[in-house]
């Protein structure tokens, strides 16, 4: 802190008395420069890093009878803040090079000693009066004491009421109006864009009609002229020929290829037919022959058991009862066998229903792959379509615009033949209004050629009307509404308008250079207010445009009924 306030004391400084205004309360200032000063005997409620708008007074004496006062109004920000806080140094923000020069003038003056400052504007002495002056004084002195009373009642009276009206006038001001002073002229946000646009024109041809005039205001998009221009006619109608005719190429090709695929599809789907009538014999066959086995499995079975009994009483040899074991052990195999070539059938023939083949080793389909080739061949056929008609939807647009006859309009869909006999019908380029704003020069008249990159019209950008940023407590917000009106005063260039409410909003945060105490509190939390100045005229509008960023001073009608404000106020 120490050393931001001695390279702030780089500049030089003087003892000499000066007054600051600060919320309508005088302050000694002491040790002040072109740069900033010091403030004894503060009493108000400030914090390092506030920003503050303030008048600063300097009651200059020349010497003799000669005296000068001069006032600056200015914003300040507090740099340094005594423990009891009733002392502070401050710097100038916004001081033109004009009021930085003036007082640098009065320091040089003072050190030289060419004038004093004095402590108040009330040590100017009285001004001095002529000898015959003082005689006239003397003269009127006959005139009746009881005169003097009432001139002098006369005159109480009038002062009287006159501050009784100001009164009242304050009061009522205080009960109906906000009076805010955390407001500024809203600054510039987004790119920094040319104040002009010129309109150039991109091809050759003739001007052929316009449709505004120098000072007319335009919108974006609004006809400013047109050029005539055969030659583009032509080039242009034999671009959509040729577009036409490889569309129709393309469209060709699409069909060509769908009814490849539909035909290998048609193939894939017969084949698969036949597979399954073989699978389906094929499971026949397996079933018949399960069946066969299962018979002779079953007889060879009971010759065994047949056989085991013989054996067990000695009727038959050892070597004849395994002669029977042999063979139902052979049977029982062929039966397996069969079982399982049947469920191999049955597979085969789920699959075949599937649009699968199985071969005895693999699974084999081109099926599914042949359907997609036909979806994908269908959509390209139609994408091709719907590019031959816009093709031609655009020829016959363009021909509509010539105003052809209709054996012209047939002769110009023929793309091989030469089209040389239209070069005299007129086709127009139509240029709009890039941005909005009003005409400021037309360079060419109509019937005039021009060429590619040649200025044509200059148009001025239309100027956004500055608007007023504004932080409100919330009790003040919820005093006002979107559309009010609100007087807008800015001390800066002594200037008062007329606005009104277009925004409020709650959840943008108040920058430092407000003054404004951010906490997370909703309720202390300051409300985002924007407002519009209505019906400017140019000379207000730039001159607003030159003081964005300057303090303002707004007086808002509340919504409050004003009997329960005025039984408030007087509680």
């Amino acid at each position: 802190m120490n050393k931001r306030i001695e390279e702030k004391r780089q500049h030089e400084r003087t003892n000499e008395p000066a007054l600051v205004l600060i919320e309508e309360r005088q302050y000694k200032v002491e040790n002040w420069s072109t740069n900033g000063f010091k403030i004894v005997g503060f009493d108000q409620d400030v914090k390092t890093g506030d920003c503050l708008p303030i008048q600063l007074q300097l009651n200059l004496n020349k010497g003799g009878k000669e005296f000068t006062n001069i006032q600056i109004t200015t914003l300040i920000e507090v740099i340094w803040l005594s423990a009891r806080k009733d002392k502070f140094g401050a710097h100038f923000l916004n001081l033109t090079k004009l009021e930085k020069d003036l007082l640098q003038d009065t320091i040089d003056q003072i050190h030289k000693g060419k004038i004093t400052l004095l402590n108040q504007p009330n040590q100017l002495p009285e001004p001095s009066f002529s000898n015959s002056q003082r005689s006239q004084d003397s003269n009127s002195s006959w005139q009746p004491l009881r005169s003097k009373r009432v001139l002098y009642i006369g005159i109480y009276v009038v002062i009287g009421g006159v501050l009784g009206y100001f009164s009242l006038q304050a009061v009522y001001d205080s009960l109906t109006n906000l009076q805010i002073k955390s407001a500024v002229v809203a600054k510039p946000t987004g790119p920094v864009v040319s104040p002009v646009e010129s309109v150039i024109v991109k091809e050759q041809g003739i001007l052929d009609e316009f449709y505004v005039y120098e000072g007319m205001n335009v919108k974006p998009g609004q006809p400013l002229f047109s050029i005539k221009n055969d030659e583009l006619a032509e080039r242009d109608i034999d671009a959509l020929t040729r577009e036409i005719h490889s569309s129709r190429v393309e469209l060709a090709e699409a069909q060509a290829n769908l009814r490849k695929a539909e035909l290998l599809n048609q193939q894939e789907i017969e084949k698969q037919k036949s597979y399954q009538k073989i699978s389906q014999t094929e499971l026949d066959s397996a079933r018949a022959e399960v069946a066969a086995q299962t018979e002779q499995h079953q007889i060879a079975k009971k010759d065994l058991e047949r056989f085991a009994s013989l054996v067990q009483e000695g009727a038959v040899s050892q070597q004849a009862f395994e002669s029977t074991q042999s063979r139902f052990a052979d049977v029982e195999a062929k039966l397996r066998k069969a079982q399982s070539q049947y469920t191999v059938a049955q597979i085969s023939v789920e699959s075949a229903q599937k649009g699968n083949f199985y071969d005895g080793e693999n699974l084999i389909s081109d099926l599914p792959r042949f359907t997609v080739e036909v979806e994908k061949q269908r959509q390209l056929v139609q994408i091709a379509s719907e590019k031959v008609r816009a093709s031609e939807q655009l020829l016959n647009q363009r021909v509509q615009e010539l105003q052809i006859s209709e054996p012209q309009r047939q002769y110009l869909l023929q793309p091989s033949q030469d089209k040389t006999l239209f070069s005299r019908n007129s086709f127009s380029v139509v240029y709009k209004a890039p941005i909005p704003g009003s005409v400021v020069r037309v360079t060419k008249a109509s019937g005039n050629p021009v060429r590619p990159r040649e200025t044509v019209m200059v148009l001025q950008r239309e100027q956004v009307s500055p608007t007023i940023d504004a932080y409100l407590t919330k009790d003040q917000a919820d005093q006002i509404s979107i559309g009010k009106p609100a007087t807008v005063l800015i001390p800066t260039i002594n200037e008062e308008y007329q606005a009104h409410i277009t925004k409020i909003d709650p959840a943008i945060s108040a920058p430092n250079l407000m003054g404004i105490t951010q906490t997370e509190d909703s309720n202390s939390k300051p409300v985002y207010v924007q407002l519009t100045l209505n019906n400017l005229s140019p000379e207000n509008n730039n001159q607003l445009i030159a003081a964005r960023g300057m303090p303002v001073i707004l007086s808002i009608p509340k919504q409050t009924n004003l009997f329960n404000r005025l039984a408030f106020w007087l509680k």
